[in-house]
């Protein structure tokens, strides 16, 4: 998958695509495991996978 555009527009695309909820507990996972503290699923989530 190639992304056109300016960098702002690239952004914007991926912001769209990316439902805020999911974002979020997606940010919030990669930012425990980066800091060591958990690799459990956000609060209130659960791993499908």
């Amino acid at each position: 998958m190639t992304i056109n555009g300016s960098q702002e527009s690239q952004y914007k695309q991926i912001g769209n695509a990316v439902p805020p909820l999911l974002a979020k507990a997606i940010a919030t996972s990669v930012k425990a495991y980066l800091n060591g503290s958990s690799t459990s699923p956000a609060s209130g989530m659960e791993f499908i996978a």
